[in-house]
């Protein structure tokens, strides 16, 4: 996927691209950068420039490709799963309680 938005608040689009298991080619800004990890589940780009190189080599590399791939659907389903989005909540409200 990708996402060459210069300013994001909550990268909707990437976390959907994630959770189907689709590496983000995107710019290394806040939000992405919670969700992207580079050569992990997608990649940073500075410039425009460099999109085609990253493409050509996802295209090139299946194996990597691949595993990006499983990366990908792992990372947003480990830190995003509703189970665990509960627990943290529930976290920040009893130590605010307390």
């Amino acid at each position: 996927m990708l996402h060459l938005s210069k300013r994001e608040g909550l990268p909707v689009a990437v976390m959907q691209s994630l959770s189907e298991g689709l590496p983000v080619i995107c710019y290394n800004i806040r939000g992405n950068n919670d969700l992207v990890r580079d050569n992990f589940n997608g990649f940073f780009v500075n410039s425009y420039k460099e999109v085609s190189n990253k493409i050509h080599y996802l295209n090139l590399e299946e194996t990597f490709f691949n595993e990006m791939r499983y990366n990908a659907f792992k990372s947003i389903n480990k830190n995003f799963f509703k189970k665990q989005i509960n627990s943290n909540i529930y976290k920040i409200v009893k130590n605010n309680l307390e």
